[in-house]
């Protein structure tokens, strides 16, 4: 009898242990429970990714409230249950976590969304602060005033922008389908939340299971998405204020049972699409953004080509091959984790072998670099059926060299001196999931201005959510603004210590400056410009502090001087001076309407005005105010 070489008894024990696959799985610690959700964050500061896990029995009808996990890591991917003791004793039903810093101290914070019954809600989402060493206070009832609701999910971004975080949670969840209203509540800054979804939000109901928070329409505020057991994804466009709107867009981008979407730029050409499960049945896809120039917003659906088809939960990108592009990864339920490699012209095949082959009920899945080895391992999380047995997955693939990449870099026309001075841009790296990226921005830069300059390096930039950037400088004071520049650098990093840069973008500083002093020391009137002067509008400038009745006059010219009068400072050209005669009201002011001309040759120059009254009480007789230049702006900025 022929005898066959060992390794042909040894390949199907290989096979199903995971060799030659990049993914290979280990169980976590804790206890063997139904959980919803993943979400990563460094708990204490100490350079580690620590793993938050939403637990709660059931999606329909619920179970019993379970203790919420939290599992620390040693930096080697070794990790101790201290859920109690740090948590405290937590029992909830919940369906989704996720990390954000919700006061601007530096350190995560968890938001948990709960379900409860959908026709008569009995639990509300959670908010839990980080004392900066681990340890976290449930703050709800004081921070997070919400109402009874039941949710599969939650979301985090600066819809306001006004620079911190705010939520958007669904309501209504329940698995056979219930439509209701998402709420949304905005941030004071300081981790306290108001509901603003009756004067914000559209009345809009709809069975949420997902939402996402991420700039769809490339307009720089960021959008809202939800998907559930209703036909077709909701899009909720951002005016920038923070109201919304809903478009039809998506209305053909899901099916009756897409439980998620996920965003981000996976062909390359600066707008998000959205990775959609049950794009068509229970196939797997993806939703191209077509959006152009004018501003019309359009997607088409494309399949992931291979094994499809599939019971799946959901939806994450990593760039696992080191190539340059998202790959999306989908949690399965009742089978291996799949992995769809992206080829040429944005076609996604399945890539078999990727993952270590299990039976599982993956309900979410998220990427982390969990041992510090420059490469992103996963951690599902299961429930429904099987063991619930939660899974790391350490990667023994290619470590991530690729820097992360500036897909699209706000460039302003102009700012006003009255400021905000403020960038943003949308950057992406190897991990998009749930409108968070493993990139991190700082920026520099530099002020000039007519009379001095100030400058820093290094600044911590602001993420607004979907891979949205946003960097804020300082106004200064004391400093002629008007006519100066403004000059920024972008820094971009990754965990592996990859690093981008774009920049420096300048910007001219348009509007008001006041300059020079007009009497003795004082500017004894004051005087002001009543809108930024851009071209083909027109301008107030108004004169107070003058005795009323007044004559006097408000003068302009096209250039500043400094010469005596009447016991003060002329400060205008007296070569191109033209006065305004005038007469003050009996508040002691005069206004001139100036207009400025539609001549683009105009933007960026400068007008300079001063007004004079008689004024029988200061010397010379005549009361003079300081200057005013006025830069013009474009049109449009």
């Amino acid at each position: 009898m022929r005898r066959l070489p060992l390794l042909a008894f040894l390949l199907p024990l290989l096979a199903s242990s995971g060799a030659g696959q990049q993914f290979i799985a280990s169980n976590l610690p804790g206890p063997i429970v139904w959980t919803d959700a993943v979400a990563f964050l460094d708990i204490e500061g100490d350079g580690d990714l620590d793993i938050a896990l939403a637990t709660g029995d059931g999606y329909s009808n619920t179970g019993p409230a379970r203790q919420q996990l939290l599992l620390v890591n040693d930096g080697a991917a070794n990790f101790t249950d201290e859920s109690v003791a740090r948590l405290g004793a937590l029992l909830l039903i919940a369906k989704m976590v996720i990390a954000v810093d919700v006061e601007g101290d530096g350190d995560d914070d968890l938001v948990y969304a709960q379900i409860s019954s959908a026709g008569a809600p009995t639990r509300k989402p959670v908010l839990m602060l980080n004392n900066g060493s681990g340890v976290f206070t449930d703050v709800s009832a004081a921070q997070l005033p919400a109402p009874f609701m039941s949710s599969f999910c939650v979301a985090a971004g600066d819809v306001d922008d006004d620079g911190d975080s705010d939520l958007v949670i669904n309501d209504g969840a329940s698995f056979g389908g219930t439509n209701a209203q998402a709420r949304m509540f905005l941030n004071d800054g300081l981790g306290v939340f108001t509901d603003v979804t009756a004067s914000q939000l559209p009345a809009n109901l709809y069975n949420s299971q997902d939402v996402t928070l991420v700039d769809v329409n490339s307009d720089w505020a960021i959008d809202i998405v939800q998907s559930g057991k209703a036909a077709g994804s909701r899009l909720w466009l951002n005016d920038g204020t923070g109201t919304f709107t809903v478009s039809s867009a998506l209305a053909a981008a899901a099916t009756g049972a897409t439980y998620e979407t996920d965003w981000a730029d996976l062909d390359g050409d600066g707008d998000v699409d959205g990775s959609i499960q049950s794009i068509s049945g229970f196939s797997e896809g993806w939703a191209r953004n077509n959006l152009v120039p004018s501003g019309s917003l359009t997607f088409t659906n494309l399949l992931f080509g291979g094994t499809n088809g599939n019971d799946d939960n959901e939806m994450a990108q990593l760039d696992y091959d080191n190539d340059g592009d998202l790959d999306v990864f989908v949690a399965r339920i009742g089978g291996s984790d799949k992995a769809y490699n992206q080829g040429p012209s944005g076609t996604f095949t399945f890539a078999s072998g990727v993952i270590q082959t299990l039976t599982d009920t993956s309900l979410d899945l998220g990427f982390a670099d969990l041992n510090n080895d420059g490469r992103y391992d996963m951690v599902t999380a299961q429930g429904e059926s099987g063991t619930f047995q939660q899974r790391k997955y350490l990667n023994s693939g290619p470590v991530d060299t690729t820097p992360p990449a500036f897909l699209r870099v706000q460039m302003p026309a102009a700012f006003r001196a009255s400021g905000p001075f403020r960038y943003k841009s949308f950057v992406q790296d190897a991990i998009v999931d749930d409108g968070t990226t493993n990139a991190s921005l700082t920026f520099d830069y530099a002020i000039t201005g007519s009379s001095g300059g100030t400058s820093a390096n290094g600044v911590s930039a602001f993420h607004m959510g979907g891979g949205t950037f946003r960097a804020d400088l300082p106004v200064p004071t004391g400093i002629g603004i008007a006519g100066g520049t403004v000059s920024l650098t972008w820094h971009a990093s990754d965990p592996p210590g990859n690093t981008s840069s774009n920049g420096p973008i300048v910007v001219t500083v348009c509007g008001f400056e006041a300059y020079g002093t007009g009497l003795g020391g004082a500017n004894v009137l004051g005087i002001a410009g009543s809108a930024d002067p851009k071209i083909g509008t027109t301008v107030s400038i108004t004169v107070s502090g003058a005795p009323a009745g007044a004559i006097g006059g408000i003068g302009f010219a096209l250039g500043p001087a400094s010469f005596p009068f009447f016991g003060g400072t002329l400060l205008l050209d007296p070569f191109t001076v033209v006065e305004i005669p005038a007469i003050t009201d009996p508040m002691g002011q005069a206004s001139l309407v100036a207009a400025i001309p539609n001549d683009p040759a105009l933007v960026f120059g400068a007008v300079y005005f001063q007004g004079g009254f008689i004024d029988l009480a200061v010397p010379g007789f005549v009361a003079l105010s300081h200057g005013l230049k006025a830069v013009v702006c474009p049109a449009v900025f």
